[in-house]
């Protein structure tokens, strides 16, 4: 099983991208764990420069000893170094590079394998080549863990057909030349590997989430609320960079996370893409009608965002675009007749290919519109009357300020009913100890519990006949305060609060631009009255409505300022990129007239 490594490693003796993809899944559906350990060396070490000497090592129960798994090629430094690097990967929980004299050695960890490290020698590279090959080795990590699990007998032919079709997938996703390409290559082979699976790949660029790409059954429908949810959960994912398991959309996340229902089973999970910069995006996995996800299924996705990680935070957002090439020949229109008039020609023809081949960057001035964000409702938290509203639409209120009063005349009146019952039913009560009648004493003990458990829920009641503000944010929506004293219901919806920084911006350009507005497209914009510019990023471009025609679109900026408010305006730009000057000065020349 032994394989020594060749010498010279040319880019042409490499294999080529769909041979390397075919070999992986061959290597993840191979025979015992022995053979499977030395088949993924040789092949992780095809990515990883001037690589020598392969180890795999694993600690014993009592992590008191090390143990060589399985190795490739042929040592090149002392025996004993390798251990020393094995045992710092045992001790560190991250991915190292460690310089031996004039060799260097690549040192990580399987995730979730805390007992196993993975040891590799390399020539002396540079450093870029050195940080190329250690992300080579975490990359390949996922397989190893992969074989581990095989060999304990947790791995299925279906993951393995499984990982056969997600690893074109990743290689798609690393040769993609820009962000959108690499999302959609992801979001495809998942909805295609698994069933009934709807992805969504989400990315974050200056602190801005935005939906990259969006794949499987009823990619397109949906509601508003279910995006905002869906926004919700994996901003939580992202923030506290975890794997969060629901059952639903949640409408609310608490601090402990999502709950699971029981009886439905883990249907939506959101994966942290987490790169060595911190988190580039999530990965947002539901099947709201097909069955609940198994935990090879969890196990899969979980690899796969292990995988795509390093590759969604490498890519730019867009691809770049380069200027047109010179024509060479031009030489040849000059002769020793008619000079003169052949050297104007050719300036004239050069200014015109120089006009024509020019570039430049066009930023299309749009209006803005501050919309308020999903606002937070304030229900009734029992029936009864409101005896005073102490805002109204428009009130900046902050967190525990009093919104409104209940009218507590009928609870002190029933509070005083109920002390001059207890009153009596307790004078009964000493009047039949006294004269031992042991069953009117029980009947009145039975009456007694259940009048202070009135009383008790009544004072509970009392102590909530205010009603306060959940969060800072502005009044959105109140009861009438000519209307106060009206009776309300339990749970009937009396507030709407919004929170200043959920505020989106509504974009609105000219016919012409609007056609070329894409998500992720990134500008500026200044509020009336105000001359801090506002950075923003475009979130959502929706279909033109069938009845007007209009096609809503909408931005999220980082923070609004604290005097933005719904309804605020102002105008800006947005950057569309490089574009021919012909184009732009013609652009420009429509918006004018």
């Amino acid at each position: 099983m032994m394989q020594s490594p060749p010498e010279d490693r040319a880019e042409s003796e490499k294999a080529p991208p769909a041979d390397t993809a075919a070999r992986w899944a061959a290597f993840s559906s191979s025979g015992g764990f022995p053979e499977r350990v030395a088949t993924w060396l040789s092949l992780v070490a095809e990515r990883i420069p001037s690589a020598r000497a392969g180890y795999v090592f694993r600690r014993s129960a009592e992590a008191q000893s090390v143990s060589l798994a399985g190795h490739w090629g042929a040592a090149v430094g002392e025996p004993a170094e390798v251990q020393i690097s094995a045992r710092q990967g045992f001790t560190r929980p991250i991915a190292l590079v460690r310089s031996v004299g004039s060799r260097f050695h690549l040192i990580t960890r399987p995730d979730h394998y805390p007992d196993w490290v993975i040891v590799f020698e390399c020539d002396a590279v540079p450093a870029h080549a050195l940080q190329e090959g250690l992300e080579e080795l975490r990359w390949g990590a996922g397989w190893l863990v992969a074989s581990i699990e095989r060999a304990a007998g947790q791995e299925t032919g279906v993951r393995s057909r499984r990982f056969a079709q997600v690893v074109p997938a990743i290689e798609a996703c690393g040769q993609a030349s820009d962000l959108p390409g690499a999302a959609r290559s992801l979001a495809d082979a998942l909805a295609s590997a698994f069933p009934a699976l709807l992805v969504s790949v989400g990315v974050t660029r200056h602190g801005v989430l935005t939906l990259a790409a969006r794949q499987g059954p009823e990619a397109g429908a949906g509601s508003e609320d279910d995006d905002l949810r869906r926004e919700a959960l994996v901003q939580v994912a992202i923030d506290r960079e975890t794997v969060l398991l629901a059952s639903v959309l949640p409408e609310s996340i608490p601090e402990s996370g999502p709950e699971v229902d029981p009886d439905l089973g883990p249907r939506v999970c959101a994966l942290p893409l987490v790169g060595a910069g911190g988190c580039a995006g999530v990965l947002l996995c539901e099947r709201p009608q097909g069955p609940a996800f198994e935990a090879e299924e969890l196990v899969s996705l979980r690899q796969v965002a292990v995988l795509a990680a390093p590759l969604i935070e490498l890519k730019p957002v867009s691809r770049s675009r380069q200027g047109g090439a010179s024509r060479p020949g031009l030489g040849s229109l000059l002769g020793r007749s008619h000079g003169g008039w052949k050297v104007g020609l050719v300036g004239g023809l050069a200014l015109v290919l120089l006009l024509l081949g020019a570039t430049g960057e066009y930023q299309a001035p749009v209006s803005v519109v501050v919309e308020g964000g999903t606002p937070r409702k304030v229900t009734a938290p029992f029936e009864g009357k409101l005896a005073e509203v102490l805002v109204q639409p428009g009130d900046g209120v902050r967190r525990g300020q009093v919104l409104a009063r209940f009218d507590e005349a009928e609870a002190q009146v029933e509070r005083g009913r109920l002390g001059a019952e207890r009153e009596r039913l307790l004078q009964a009560l000493k009047e039949a100890k006294q004269g031992e009648d042991q069953a009117a004493v029980e009947t009145l003990g039975v009456r007694r519990r259940e009048l202070e458990t009135r009383v008790a829920a009544l004072d509970e009641r009392m102590s909530a006949l205010q009603i306060l503000s959940p969060v800072d944010g502005v009044v959105q929506a109140a009861p009438p305060r000519a209307g106060a004293r009206g009776a309300v219901q339990a749970g009937q919806d009396l507030f709407a609060i919004v929170q200043p920084d959920s505020y989106r911006l509504l974009i609105e350009a000219a016919d012409a631009d609007r056609e070329l507005l894409r998500e992720g497209q990134r500008g500026e914009a200044r509020l009336d009255g105000s001359s801090v510019p506002v950075p923003f990023a475009v979130t959502r471009v929706m279909e033109a409505d069938p009845a007007s025609g209009a096609r809503r679109i909408e931005a999220q900026a980082p923070r609004l300022g604290s005097d933005a408010a719904p309804g605020a305006e102002g105008v800006g730009t947005i950057d569309l990129g490089t574009r021919k000057q012909v184009w732009i000065w013609w652009r420009r020349l429509q918006s004018r007239t």
